[in-house]
């Protein structure tokens, strides 16, 4: 029954999540202000505003792993990296990242912008509801290495840069990204802030490398997608990842 609220976090670097949780049972995480973080190191490092059970080998977590949390109501605002950095190993910057032992979470009323990537989930039996991603350089919600039984809805996407929504397989661990329900969400347009990456989709499933636990059974339905003449695909499916997934009434 963890409580953190009403924090304000700013200007640390090479800090890999500069709200912790790892092995906690019940509580909230709210109304936390993060922002203005930023970090152009020599050697690999991440930057994440509120991460559960991701240690620094990134999927690794010390115990358990976290359940029945409630993330809501914080604002994450720019968490950047230099251009040497960007150059050597990406844009990794993470607004809130689940990780694959959290189970039993809601993520709400989180308004996120300007990072790498918004909501990046690898866990399990979530709700996501009623977020906000604004200028993600990559995904605004990310489902990815087991991500699944979540439910994504009502979650609003500006201006993403490689895909406003993706689900992905993975080469890291054994379980499907599988039996998601994204719907009624809406993305706003979309930006290629890197011509050199791969562009850009509304809505995207990939098998990201993975040959055995790729995304399967996941519906997408209902959402709205206005690309604004900048989207290379609005819903992309990739045939090496698609797997009994649905595309309905978007």
């Amino acid at each position: 029954n963890i409580t953190v609220r009403d924090n304000e976090i700013s200007h640390f670097t090479k800090s890999f999540n500069l709200i912790h949780i790892d092995d906690c049972h019940g509580g909230a995480i709210s109304s936390n202000y993060i922002h203005d973080c930023s970090t152009d190191a020599d050697g690999a490092a991440q930057i994440t505003g509120i991460g559960t059970d991701i240690d620094s080998g990134q999927f690794g977590a010390s115990g358990r792993g976290s359940s029945n949390l409630v993330i809501e109501n914080n604002r994450i605002a720019d968490l950047a990296v230099g251009e040497n950095f960007y150059a050597k190993y990406g844009y990794q910057t993470d607004g809130i990242n689940i990780g694959f032992q959290t189970s039993h979470f809601t993520l709400r009323h989180n308004d996120i912008s300007d990072v790498g990537e918004g909501l990046d989930m690898f866990g399990t039996d979530g709700l996501v509801v009623n977020n906000s991603v604004e200028g993600a350089r990559y995904y605004g919600l990310k489902f990815v290495h087991g991500a699944s039984h979540i439910v994504a809805e009502s979650n609003t996407l500006v201006s993403t840069g490689i895909a406003a929504i993706i689900l992905a397989g993975s080469t890291v661990r054994d379980r499907d990204t599988a039996n998601n329900i994204i719907i009624n969400n809406t993305i706003e347009g979309m930006h290629q802030y890197d011509p050199n990456l791969p562009g850009s989709y509304g809505i995207a499933i990939r098998a990201n490398g993975g040959t055995s636990f790729l995304p399967r059974n996941n519906l997408i339905a209902g959402n709205i997608l206005r690309l604004n003449g900048e989207g290379q695909y609005g819903l992309l499916a990739d045939s090496s990842g698609n797997f009994d997934n649905d595309f309905i009434h978007n």
